[in-house]
């Protein structure tokens, strides 16, 4: 699922939302 913060006015509907960041050992 792809969305722009910059052009949508808001999220599309989903169950869930993981915002990754960081290192990716971070994320085991």
């Amino acid at each position: 699922m792809y969305f722009d913060t910059l052009t949508d006015a808001q999220l599309p509907k989903a169950d869930a939302l993981f915002i990754g960041g960081g290192f990716p050992e971070m994320q085991l």
